[in-house]
Formats: structure tokens, sequence, C-alpha cells
């Protein structure tokens, strides 16, 4: 049988049971989630804290939560993420091209702005442009360069003659000024060439090696610088002259060409 008897010295509070010495908590000290080493103490089991563990703790590194058991990171208003440190940016505020350091706000990456950053800054210094992503300038109906600050009028003020039912359209100085957009069969510069008159005549082909017409009879060794002037000249004149039919359309070709 137990036998238990209370002993006061210097005012800590002892429990004696038999020859077992255990000392006795604080007395608001919580009979669960507290224990103690020494009496009167009050120490906390994981998860507890508080002068009384009557409190519960929040996991590690929880930075703007609060819990209601043992390591647990329930999110304020405004945070989220394991640790409540990711802030939860104004409704709107786009996701790729937003972001924000703290609850309700809507801060832009650099080439975006707006209020909830969705509107792209275009190149510096585009007059007449307009943007898709960032540092865009595409230009405006009637205008063109780089900054899309050229009118293009240039059809309109210059007797330009597109031919064959083309149409002129007007283009930046360094890309011509103009062009004219041809009607199916037509090509060149202002569409007078008709497709249907371009011949495309073959090159004659080149004439064989010297060494091998007289390979049967004499060895390159034998050969003198002579017999070599006479033999090219001998195949000279025996190479059949280009008809002059054919001269005739080379020489058009080449014209049409050059108009192109």
């Amino acid at each position: 049988m137990w036998m238990v008897h209370y002993n006061y010295l210097n005012n800590l509070h002892v429990l004696f049971m038999r020859n077992v010495l255990i000392a006795v908590c604080h007395e608001d000290c919580h009979p669960s989630k507290g224990y103690c080493d020494w009496p009167g103490e009050c120490r906390c089991r994981l998860g507890w804290t508080g002068d009384l563990c009557k409190e519960c703790q929040p996991l590690p590194g929880c930075m703007h939560g609060t819990c209601s058991k043992p390591l647990e990171c329930k999110c304020e208003k405004g945070w989220q993420g394991i640790l409540c440190q990711i802030p939860v940016c104004s409704e709107g505020c786009h996701r790729d091209r937003g972001y924000c350091r703290k609850p309700n706000e809507c801060r832009c990456k650099v080439g975006w702005w707006g209020k909830n950053c969705t509107q792209c800054f275009a190149y510096p210094g585009c007059v007449h442009g307009t943007c898709n992503r960032p540092w865009e300038c595409n230009c405006k109906p009637g205008w063109g360069g780089m900054l899309c600050d050229q009118e293009l009028k240039y059809c309109e003020t210059n007797n330009v003659t597109c031919q064959n039912g083309a149409t002129c359209v007007s283009l930046p100085e360094e890309d011509g000024n103009y062009r004219c957009l041809c009607a199916d069969g037509y090509i060149g510069r202002n569409c007078e060439v008709d497709k249907k008159k371009v011949e495309i005549v073959g090159l004659v082909p080149p004439k064989p090696s010297l060494m091998l017409l007289k390979s049967t009879t004499t060895t390159p060794s034998t050969v003198s610088e002579d017999v070599l002037l006479e033999g090219d000249d001998e195949y000279e004149e025996e190479t059949t002259k280009p008809n002059s039919s054919i001269v005739s359309l080379v020489n058009e070709n080449e014209s049409l060409n050059e108009t192109i």
C-alpha cells in the first residue's frame, strides 16, 4: 500500500511516494501539456508554449499565421503559403506581369504598367505605334519607320505608275518608298512584265578539255605550246556557233531581268 504524506520545506511542495521523490509542478501548469523537473516550475511539451503551457506553438518558421493546435500555421487574412509568407495581391493583378510585397497591392514587372499590369510600354520614342509586348513599336495604319514617325503617302503624293491593275502601297524611305502589288501573271518593280513572255534560256555547256581531245594521239608531255594554241583555234572553228535566234532570246531575257 502506498504511503503518501506532504512535507513543506522552504515553501516547496514535494510529494514523497515510498522512496521516490516527485516534484509538484506549478499549481496552474496544464496537467497534460506541461511537466516539471523541479517543484513549482512548468515546462511545456512539444507543440505547446506559454507560462502555463496552455497555448499552442505554431509551425516553426510560420510568419503570418496562428494555430489552434500544435505545429499548425493558419494564415492570417491576406497571406498564403505553407509558412504564410506569400502576400495575396490585389484582385485582378496579372499573375505573370505583376507581383506584390504586401497584401492587396499590385506592382508591375519591368515593361508593364497599369492598375493590374496589363499594359505594355512601347519602344522609347515610338510616335504613332502600339505594343503587344514590352518595347515593341507596331505602327498604326498610314505610318511607318522604326519609330512609326514617317507618314506613308508616297503613292498619293508622287506619280507612281503601277501597271496592269497593280495596287500601289506606300512604304518607308528605307524600304524603297513604295511597292506595287502585282496581279496574277505579272512581275517587276511596277508589274510591267508579263510572265508568259519571259522564257528561260539554258546556258551553253563548257567545251571539253583540250587534253581529252588530244589524249588518243598525243600525251600531255609531247604537246608543245604551239600545238596547244593551234589545236585551241581549230576547236573554236569547229565548235558550232550559237544560233542567231537564241542570241536574240538571251538578249531579250537579259533586258527583262534588268527591268525586274
